[in-house]
């Protein structure tokens, strides 16, 4: 029994306290002259839907005001107004809004060629001094490395080795043409050591 009366108690502090719901401009709307019905789509009767072409209204049964012929409500100041009072407000903040945006562009335009013109200045810096290459974002160019070869086929300085055999040849034909000049030696050549094979 206790249990059930702390229970109720609680739940009735909770709901005393006063928290929003979607009839909050239901009294702003009927004083405005308005009525307050069902829609079938977030767009309702809202200033702001009927003149941008690109809303986007999705289908949902949703409680808002209808102002009625030749008005809209306008949810900034809570009340209903005349189509062509919030046109001229709407006008004004396209403008604004357009004047931002070309600000915007322009100031980009202006980041581009300038970038621009770095970079066809640090081209031209590479193609006048090949041997250094400068950064493109300004900072001080780093000489470029020659390019390292790969290392190729290793090659012995030290000169061939010559058989002992043709050496003793050469010898005995330079010895035959000193003995007989003008004459085309027969030389013979010596022969082979022989070595005894092991019993």
């Amino acid at each position: 029994m206790h249990k059930k009366f702390l229970l109720i108690s609680i739940l009735f502090f909770c709901s005393s306290f006063s928290r929003s719901t979607t009839f909050d401009d239901r009294t702003s709307c009927e004083e405005a002259k308005g009525a307050w019905r069902q829609f079938g789509n977030n767009c309702t009767d809202e200033c702001e839907a009927k003149f941008d072409e690109f809303a986007v209204c999705t289908d949902l049964v949703i409680s808002a005001c209808e102002c009625g012929k030749s008005r809209c409500w306008n949810d900034e100041v809570k009340s209903c107004v005349a189509l062509s009072d919030y046109k001229k407000i709407f006008v004004a903040r396209q403008k604004e809004e357009k004047k931002i945006a070309d600000a915007a562009k322009k100031k980009r335009e202006e980041e581009a060629a300038e970038e621009q013109k770095t970079i066809i200045s640090n081209i031209a810096n590479i193609t006048k001094n090949p041997e250094a290459k400068t950064a493109t974002n300004g900072t001080q160019g780093a000489i470029e490395s020659p390019p390292i070869n790969p290392p190729g086929p290793v090659v012995s300085q030290s000169p061939p080795t010559i058989p002992p055999l043709f050496l003793q040849q050469e010898k005995a034909k330079q010895e035959a043409e000193k003995n007989n000049p003008g004459q085309n030696p027969t030389v013979s050549i010596p022969g082979l050591p022989v070595v005894p094979l092991p019993q």
